[in-house]
């Protein structure tokens, strides 16, 4: 399953949303603890991409669209 294409078009839907997504908000927030600057902000973002494609390998059934029965 791990290396069908269905399998990585959605693992990367989902790690460019979760980039977009902690890349917005650590700006949007604009900590100000923490000083971030724009190499920080992309660092850690990239960091929650890299997460939740390990998680859609984790999970690679589901990440790929698996028929499966939801119980």
């Amino acid at each position: 399953m791990i290396w069908s294409l269905k399998f990585w078009r959605g693992a990367s839907e989902r790690a460019i949303k979760t980039f977009a997504q902690v890349l917005a908000a650590t700006f949007v927030l604009g900590v100000p603890v923490f000083d971030l600057d724009v190499t920080q902000g992309l660092a850690i973002s990239a960091t929650a991409a890299a997460a939740s494609l390990l998680t859609s390998i984790g999970n690679a059934d589901f990440t790929a669209g698996s028929d499966l029965p939801l119980v």
